[in-house]
């Protein structure tokens, strides 16, 4: 089968459903390099089949196949339009155009459970986690684990950002208290063990940036609460990489597959350091304010190696 694409030399695509700081600094990049660079929210594109020709239409006027494809983000949505979204990622690799990172390991990282699944299978460190969807079910796994001592948190399955995560501090009794929180996820229940910090501080985790399957940045988060998203108010600070944080981020991300991942860990006073999240689209705005390094420098000439272009 024909693919009526047409080549534009020189050229990249980053998926992005927002433009900001963030699009900002790899515009510059890919200027000083004299790379074009397009902006295209992935709900704008669309496959196009029609006779013997399949087509990918990246919305009006760029009708045409990039050197090279970055996804920088994807918005949020329905099953079908993820669905969809991601098939739009897959096709074009199929049209062997370079996508970083590749829509497999995307596809597993926005999926929690899966993650955490792989990381326990590859003897990661990881806290416990389920994945339910029967009410009743999930209040079992509860109970077992307050009759443990142990804390349970909820997150949605594709969340990010620190959005709608729930801590369960106390039994459950009857479906109701899970039954608003079951709205806001989808009907499924992502859990996991809550680990703190030693002493019961919950002050701090750690964001690691693997580019190219190495540590190369990082900074300690210190969020209000037990939470430490920088998008939930907590404060970025710099921190020198140890060998033992820096295999355990190297390996998470290897263990995904994702090429540029940030990796979240925090440290467990029995365990030591744990991996709570691997993000397969993660930002750097906060990690760039406590680095001497310009990351968005590094990302871009590792893109532009790595693709070829």
């Amino acid at each position: 089968m024909d693919t009526a694409l047409g080549l534009k030399a020189k050229s990249v695509i980053v998926f992005t459903d927002e433009i900001g700081w963030h699009t900002d600094e790899l515009s510059r990049e890919f200027t000083q390099r004299k790379i074009n660079c397009t902006f295209i929210d992935l709900a704008k594109c669309n496959l196009m089949m029609k006779g013997c020709m399949a087509n990918i239409s990246f919305g009006e006027g760029n009708d045409y196949s990039p050197a090279a494809a970055f996804v920088r983000g994807i918005s949020g949505g329905s099953l079908e339009q993820i669905t969809k979204r991601l098939a739009i990622l897959h096709c074009l690799a199929s049209l062997k155009v370079p996508v970083i990172n590749q829509p497999s390991a995307i596809e597993k990282s926005v999926d929690k459970g899966t993650t955490s699944f792989l990381l326990k299978k590859s003897g990661i460190p990881t806290p416990d986690a389920w994945l339910a969807e029967d009410i009743d079910q999930v209040i079992k796994i509860l109970n077992v684990n307050f009759k443990n001592n142990q804390y349970v948190v909820f997150k949605p399955l594709f969340g990010s950002q620190g959005k709608d995560i729930e801590r369960f501090c106390v039994p459950v009794t009857n479906k109701s208290a899970l039954v608003d929180f079951a709205k806001k996820t989808g009907g499924v229940f992502y859990m996991q063990a809550f680990i703190p910090s030693p002493g019961n501080s919950y002050d701090y985790d750690l964001r690691i940036l693997v580019l190219d399957y190495e540590a190369r940045f990082g900074m300690i988060r210190r969020g209000k609460g037990w939470i430490h998203n920088v998008s939930k108010g907590a404060e970025c600070f710099p921190i020198v990489l140890s060998e033992q944080v820096k295999k355990l981020a190297e390996d998470a991300a290897k263990v995904i597959g994702l090429q540029f991942a940030g990796v979240d860990l925090l440290l467990d006073h029995i365990h030591g350091y744990q991996v709570i999240e691997v993000n397969g689209i993660p930002a750097w705005r906060g990690a760039q304010s406590v680095c001497s390094e310009n990351i968005s420098e590094r990302l871009v000439e590792f893109l532009v190696d790595s693709m070829n272009i």
